[in-house]
């Protein structure tokens, strides 16, 4: 499994470069760190399982001596490694910026912040790849893809809509946040999970 995250790694070498580029980015646009690493971590799972549709990658994946379960246990273990890593990039960014320019304006990341966009991060792996694994077509890839990128820039203007933040707020009032995180965490670890199971199950019943 450790080889099969090398190799995504190695095929997005260039795209790292973009991802710092992101995280800077939206550092310096004082987005905080539940929004960047959600969004990092969004793209390098898309781009880890499209690099294994394109050009029929897949048949050289399954030549090799790696059972199944083992090349999508990579894509759900590996989303989650790289995910860490960006979060630990992004808090080094907003501490250094803090301690070179302290009136900047940038907030430190908290660990609710951490915990929930890696909460994002495992429900959107749990529905994805078990969908595209089932349903792979490249016209459909990239419609995501594009679906995707509208709301990068448009995700405020959703939240605010639908009026989120109210029914947060009515959450909270009814649960503690620490039963109301347990609860979360638990429920997302169910789906994580089981998202796996299914998404082998999918895979070892496909024809290469």
């Amino acid at each position: 499994m450790y080889n099969l995250f090398l190799k995504d790694l190695r095929l997005q070498k260039f795209m790292i470069l973009f991802y710092i580029g992101i995280i800077c980015l939206y550092q310096i646009n004082l987005t905080n760190l539940l929004f960047t690493v959600s969004v990092i971590g969004c793209m390098y799972m898309f781009n880890a399982h499209f690099n294994d549709e394109k050009d029929n990658n897949h048949k050289f994946i399954n030549s090799l001596p790696y059972s199944r379960k083992t090349i999508i246990l990579s894509k759900y273990a590996g989303t989650l490694i790289f995910t860490f890593f960006a979060t630990v990039f992004t808090l080094v960014f907003q501490l250094g910026v803090d301690a070179i320019i302290p009136h900047f304006g940038i907030k430190i990341g908290t660990l609710k912040e951490i915990g929930a966009s890696f909460v994002i991060i495992m429900v959107l792996t749990s529905f994805y790849l078990p969908f595209f694994y089932r349903f792979t077509n490249k016209y459909l890839l990239a419609g995501f893809s594009i679906v995707f990128l509208v709301f990068l820039f448009t995700w405020k203007k959703i939240i605010n809509f639908m009026d989120l933040n109210k029914y947060l707020l009515k959450i909270n009032t009814h649960f503690s946040t620490t039963e109301l995180s347990v609860f979360i965490f638990i429920i997302t670890l169910v789906l994580f999970i089981s998202s796996y199971f299914l998404t082998v199950r999918i895979y070892e019943r496909t024809d290469f």
